[in-house]
């Protein structure tokens, strides 16, 4: 089991600190930060609070250690998700279901994604597309 916390900073970043490093996201709109298990949390930005809120999307593929949120009485200006997990990596979409050029592109950009097998692929892009990890066949989930 792995542990990270989620974050904001500014208005423009997420911040993900753990067992997994330390990694940064550009986010000018609301993101969707996918774990290797397919877990799911959305991050996004409020301009009316000045605060990033954070949702864990898939309660069933990792546990919430920690889920502090922002509060303006104590000038803290992010929730501070922490979650513990069976992961590997994390990658960071847009909200929504990307087109498949989309994917394509980001799989095509990223490092991580070049060390999964077509099968695992084709997992990544089901979950995406709100498919639940129980209804996939067993040979996708392991």
């Amino acid at each position: 089991m792995k542990t990270v916390t989620i974050f904001g900073i500014g208005d423009d970043l997420i911040e993900i600190d753990g067992d997994l490093g330390r990694r940064e996201f550009a986010a000018f709109l609301d993101k969707t930060l996918l774990f290797s298990n397919g877990c799911r949390v959305r991050v996004s930005y409020d301009p009316e609070e000045h605060c990033w809120r954070t949702e864990l999307l898939t309660p069933m593929l990792c546990s919430v250690i920690k889920h502090s949120l922002c509060s303006a009485s104590n000038d803290d200006d992010t929730d501070r998700l922490t979650i513990a997990g069976d992961f590997e990596w994390v990658e960071c979409w847009p909200i929504g279901d990307p087109n498949h050029d989309d994917l394509v592109e980001e799989i095509a950009a990223s490092n991580a994604w070049k060390t999964l097998t077509m099968q695992q692929l084709l997992t990544v892009w089901r979950l995406l597309h709100g498919h639940s990890i129980d209804n996939l066949p067993a040979e996708e989930t392991q």
